[in-house]
């Protein structure tokens, strides 16, 4: 299986990329190749609200999403590995997210881009996970799959407690793991 993560926290080495390397990891050692996108640090403008894509089927902004489109088409699954800011994802993931108009994504209007493929959140918060905050991100991503015929995997999340970040959460690591290994 193919796996096209877009990775978008500001911080190469925190909480959000120890639990996608975690999840990483786990695909790996089942066989599955992954992708990993590096959205803070790539050259992504937002969308223009042009519909070009709509009309001439390519979204006319030539810049590193052209390697995101790439992969997404060729991918099984999609992840979105982000810490929540302000209850959503960072906005260069935002951003890439938004960009994924540019595919014939809509069910309803016969686009199948996403069609059958496996959506995962790994989200990380300052509050602990057991708060809830994930559940506006977990509607989000349900409400993405319902539209694009995608198949919801859920989300792995992981907040702070106390003075224990996500990294230094094991169980929290291990679910990443166990969700990579356990993909199909």
């Amino acid at each position: 299986m193919r796996i096209c993560a877009l990775f978008g926290s500001p911080h190469k080495k925190g909480n959000t990329a120890a639990l996608l390397d975690r999840y990483s990891e786990g695909a790996r050692a089942a066989g599955h190749e992954v992708e990993i996108f590096d959205v803070p640090r790539m050259d992504i403008g937002p969308c223009m609200g042009c519909m070009a894509c709509k009309k001439k089927g390519a979204c006319v902004q030539h810049d590193d999403m052209e390697k995101v489109y790439k992969s997404v088409k060729g991918a099984d699954i999609l992840v979105f590995a982000s810490p929540m800011y302000w209850w959503n994802v960072t906005g260069p993931l935002k951003t890439a997210i938004d960009r994924l108009f540019a595919l014939p994504f809509n069910i309803r209007q016969g686009g199948d881009a996403l069609l059958g493929k496996g959506l995962q959140l790994i989200m990380t918060s300052g509050q602990p996970a057991s708060s809830g905050l994930q559940s506006v991100l977990e509607h989000l991503g349900r409400n993405m799959c319902e539209f694009t015929g995608m198949r919801w995997l859920g989300i792995i999340a992981a907040g702070a407690t106390g003075e224990h970040p996500a990294v230094g959460q094991n169980e929290a690591l291990d679910e990443a793991w166990r969700a990579g290994v356990g993909l199909h």
